[in-house]
């Protein structure tokens, strides 16, 4: 059962969707259970730049092993700020104490936002790593080199694909 009006942001119908006041009370609500670490905990969607975006279920297993590699990798620490573009840096950044700082832009379409958009933010934030789909990350590479723009506030690049570390 699909509620046409429960269609998430990709445009994307999710079975058994139901808006947070429409969830029914009752016993255990707010208790934290134990699972295995094999069941699913989420659905993401890759990000579309190639086509339609594809879902990818995702087990607690898996989002803790990310987060602990994330972690590691980005030396992520509490109370830092991140430019963000996908879905899964926010879910690590609020697990490691990381603000997530999202652009105005529409997100679903990242090889549509205009880099000026991306720089704005750069330069009134002030992030010390962005995270984003790839082909924006082209984008912005691009248009910095064809314009001769230094962005020095960003340590770390993050993307779907791999990470880079800035000098």
């Amino acid at each position: 059962d699909v509620c046409s009006s429960d269609l998430f942001s990709t445009n994307f119908p999710v079975p058994g969707a139901r808006l947070i006041h429409q969830h029914p009370k009752g016993p255990g609500q707010g208790r934290i259970e134990d699972c295995p670490s094999r069941h699913p905990a989420i659905i993401r969607f890759t990000s579309g730049s190639t086509g339609v975006p594809k879902p990818c279920v995702r087990s607690h297993g898996f989002l803790h092993e990310q987060l602990r590699v994330i972690q590691r990798s980005f030396a992520l620490t509490p109370g830092e700020l991140d430019l963000v573009t996908m879905p899964m840096f926010v879910l690590s950044n609020l697990a490691a104490g990381v603000t997530s700082l999202l652009p105005r832009a529409n997100l679903r379409s990242p090889g549509s936002i205009p880099p000026e958009a991306i720089l704005q933010e750069l330069e009134t934030h002030r992030p010390c790593r962005i995270g984003a789909a790839p082909v924006l990350l082209d984008n912005l590479a691009r248009h910095c080199l064809r314009h001769s723009i230094r962005i020095d506030c960003l340590r770390r690049i993050r993307s779907e694909e791999h990470t880079s570390e800035l000098q």
